[in-house]
């Protein structure tokens, strides 16, 4: 009762790889201009690692259904071309696979970016800074030698992904302003079996390396959170080897650190779509649970701040509604899991990209935010 569907946006189309919106883009992020703009920093074609746009948020009134077709959804409004942010150095590891973009954050009138390479067994991926809010231009960069990487414990794939700050009450606590990490990438030993946290200080990067980081969250390979082994007959509402964390955020005023996951709650199946019964990713041979989903995974901060104190393992913390994920929505597109999300702290928005033809949407929700507590 707390969730509703809000609308549906689309984000800019035409132009061509990498300038283009269309296929891919793992990173987002919300940001409030001074002026009270409500913006979204979104990276562009997956073939163009670093490559990120901003664009407006229409107005409530403009949002459509999810049924609407996209020749009759609102363009979002561009407020800066798509751009080179990383200035090239995105570029993580050469073994002739793709190099990701994998989250952005608005930062002290700068922006901090994330990059993994898309199917590796290393521990390959980090963080650089843009000393700017601007897209386009050169010499921003920095470190200008490629990525810095991060300490903590948890390995660079499970920590350069989806980042968002830490609210002022807990940053004390839990030893920084923001935090960072990532999920469920191909080769999953390499990665996260569910979602992964490591606190940080923005202002290190670019600056320290590598990067001091605190890991608070982090399922390494066979552990995950939840009872079952994810292959074979396993049915799972919370992960396997279908599910994407999308980003999250740190509610204000409360102890709920939360994740976006879009995921397949049917029975996993290795296997064509055909035989594991799956009429929407019908060209994909690899992980199947038909039907999917998106879901909100909750942690609550207390049990986080026990693997910070060394009270438990950061393995050993499991979402406080394991039970019963939040159901935000379930729709059929070109990959139903979504590709990334954003937060807005102050209203409670969520903000979903969908990859449907012929261009990328984006679905908004609202959820209550809390007067107080966890």
């Amino acid at each position: 009762s707390d969730i509703a569907y809000v609308g549906r946006f689309a984000l800019p189309g035409g132009g061509s790889s990498p300038t283009t919106y269309d296929y891919g883009g793992y990173g987002m992020a919300f940001h409030k201009q001074p002026d009270g703009t409500k913006t979204l920093f979104v990276s562009a074609h997956v073939y163009g690692p670093g490559y990120y746009g901003q664009v407006q948020v229409p107005s409530d009134a403009q949002l459509k259904p999810a049924s609407t077709g996209y020749s009759n959804l609102v363009q979002a409004t561009v407020l800066q071309k798509i751009a080179n942010a990383m200035e090239g150095h995105g570029e993580v590891e050469n073994n002739y696979n793709l190099n990701w973009s994998m989250g952005i954050l608005p930062y002290n009138n700068k922006l901090i970016l994330t990059a993994v390479n898309s199917y590796s067994p290393n521990s390959t991926g980090g963080h650089l800074v843009r000393d700017t809010m601007n897209l386009s231009g050169t010499g921003r960069v920095k470190p200008n030698s490629g990525l810095y990487t991060m300490t903590g414990g948890a390995p660079q794939r499970a920590i350069a992904g989806y980042m968002f700050l830490i609210p002022s009450e807990w940053r004390g606590l839990l030893g920084g302003p923001a935090l960072t990490g990532a999920c469920c990438l191909s080769i999953i030993s390499s990665t996260s079996g569910g979602p992964a946290l490591t606190v940080f200080d923005p202002d290190q990067v670019g600056v320290t390396n590598p990067i001091p980081g605190i890991n608070l969250l982090y399922y390494p390979t066979p552990t995950t959170p939840l009872d079952c082994t994810p292959n074979g007959d396993c049915q799972s509402d919370v992960f396997n080897l279908t599910s994407r964390v999308l980003g999250g955020g740190f509610v204000p005023s409360s102890r709920t650190v939360f994740f976006v996951e879009g995921h397949g709650v049917g029975r996993y199946c290795y296997d064509t779509a055909a035989a594991c019964g799956d009429p929407v990713m019908t060209d994909v041979k690899g992980p199947h649970a038909y039907p999917y989903r998106y879901q909100i995974l909750a942690y609550d901060a207390k049990d986080l701040l026990a693997v910070k104190n060394g009270a438990k393992k950061p393995w050993e913390v499991r979402p406080y509604n394991f039970s019963a994920p939040w159901v935000l929505h379930q729709f059929d597109g070109d990959d139903p899991r979504g590709s990334a999300a954003a937060f807005d702290p102050e209203t409670g928005r969520r903000y979903i990209r969908a990859e449907v033809s012929p261009n990328p949407v984006i679905d908004v929700f609202q959820v209550a935010l809390p007067t107080g507590g966890a």
